[in-house]
């Protein structure tokens, strides 16, 4: 089994959610020579949050209220990444990567990755000046990034998934393969790294001038800001935690702009161990009522607070699941602003 199947939470007390009617899509021309970034923060935003994400529909952009979107590439896309550094959005149809410069005029698609195969992607910028490696240096971490042993020695947990890292670099790009980290997989793991290697890096002007870009740009954290209050919910069985530690259940983390808190519920092992996650409102004092989208897993927080992105939809903290993006578990996604990941 490679995928953690998502058990029951429980849950409490919580209002039901209005869902608004359809957006209008926004979008087309304008008389400014404006970039697309610019474009989509006055037409889709207009004052708020702007999602960026795909599935069956394509890639979109959505404002957090769910008010307005707009249709950047046709779909089916089956993965989206937010590239702030690039200021691009990279995604995935069938076996390509693609790429849109949000310091374009319009959304132009441009293809830099062929024979892709199926995995999550993260696009990683290392622009210090290269060093030069030894041939021993060279063998050593060819043999690491083939097997994943980096990934593999930094946790114990388990990762039921395959993850494919871009690497831009001012010297070149290149593609690491993390095989699945848990154990029987060594096969598997192999024929992955095999194919990732066989892919083609057809994009190489992109490549430059998004290195070229990032240079004078920050690095951007996904991180959220770290809190040293322990906090804890009461009130989760401590059984339901059993096959980690019964002081996970009842562990939480707050959410930041906003206030409620995600906190552990239940935890499970199969290949690896997970948690399934609840969402608890501080100050009401209730979860919410079980749901699919409060088992907040995977998801993007927007900065100001106003909404999360999970599995191809966008929740409005303030009235829940948008009408506009029903769930369809593409993954990836983001924010236009950046925002904060909540992982597994």
């Amino acid at each position: 089994m490679r995928w953690l199947v998502p058990l029951l939470l429980v849950g409490c007390h919580h209002p039901t959610a209005p869902h608004p009617t359809a957006p209008p899509v926004v979008g087309g021309s304008s008389d400014h020579a404006e970039t697309l970034r610019a474009t989509l923060e006055r037409e889709v935003g207009a004052g708020r949050a702007v999602a960026i994400l795909g599935g069956l529909a394509g890639v979109r952009a959505v404002s957090s209220d769910g008010a307005r979107m707009r249709m950047l590439a046709p779909g089916p896309v089956s993965w989206v990444e937010v590239d702030l550094r690039g200021d691009a959005i990279w995604y995935g149809i069938d076996d390509e990567v693609r790429v849109l410069d949000l310091q374009a005029a319009a959304p132009e698609s441009t293809v830099v990755i062929t024979g892709l195969p199926f995995a999550r992607h993260q696009v990683l910028y290392d622009l210090a000046p290269p060093h030069v490696q030894t041939p021993e240096e060279r063998e050593h971490e060819a043999e690491m990034e083939t097997l994943g042993l980096n990934e593999m020695m930094e946790s114990a947990m388990g990762r039921p998934f395959d993850q494919i890292e871009v690497w831009i670099r001012p010297h070149g790009t290149s593609l690491v393969s993390r095989g699945s980290r848990i154990d029987g997989m060594e096969e598997s793991n192999a024929k992955f790294a095999a194919d990732v290697k066989a892919a083609k890096l057809v994009g190489q002007a992109v490549f430059e001038k998004l290195a070229a870009r990032a240079a004078h740009r920050h690095v951007v954290t996904r991180d959220p800001p770290a809190d040293k209050r322990t906090l804890r919910v009461a009130g989760i069985d401590p059984a339901r935690c059993d096959q980690t530690s019964p002081d996970d259940c009842g562990s939480a983390e707050a959410i930041v702009g906003t206030h409620y808190w995600r906190v552990t519920t239940q935890t499970a092992c199969g290949d690896g161990c997970g948690r399934m996650y609840g969402l608890y409102d501080s100050d009401t004092k209730q979860l919410l009522p079980e749901a699919d989208w409060t088992d907040m897993r995977e998801a993007w927080v927007a900065k100001d607070g106003s909404a999360f992105l999970a599995n191809g939809r966008v929740v409005n903290f303030a009235t829940g699941p948008l009408a506009a993006t029903p769930k369809d578990d593409s993954s990836g996604g983001g924010w236009l602003d950046g925002g904060y990941f909540y992982d597994l």
